[in-house]
């Protein structure tokens, strides 16, 4: 039950025996491209984050995903994984 208030909007949804949520958080996240974050989007999904390997740099991370006007929220963790990398390996 959202409300025991007597509400009313412009349009009325019978969900019944329907589930009925604000969105999904997915939490590992393999593909941070439009095509992989439209699929998401019409699953139910309203964030998905890359969280098990993480990127490094994040700065560039956030500045590339948000040049790309995706449907839904994004987000990654940076971890050591790729920090202690020599600085003559590829990144």
């Amino acid at each position: 039950m959202i409300t025991e208030n007597n509400i009313s909007g412009k349009k009325t949804i019978d969900a019944t025996g329907k589930i009925v949520s604000p969105g999904f958080i997915d939490l590992h996240m393999h593909g941070q491209n439009l095509g992989a974050y439209r699929m998401q989007a019409t699953q139910g999904v309203t964030m998905a984050l890359e969280l098990e390997s993480s990127v490094l740099p994040i700065d560039e991370f956030y500045a590339g995903q948000a040049k790309k006007n995706l449907p839904i929220h994004y987000g990654a963790a940076a971890a050591w994984t790729f920090g202690i990398l020599p600085l003559s390996m590829p990144r």
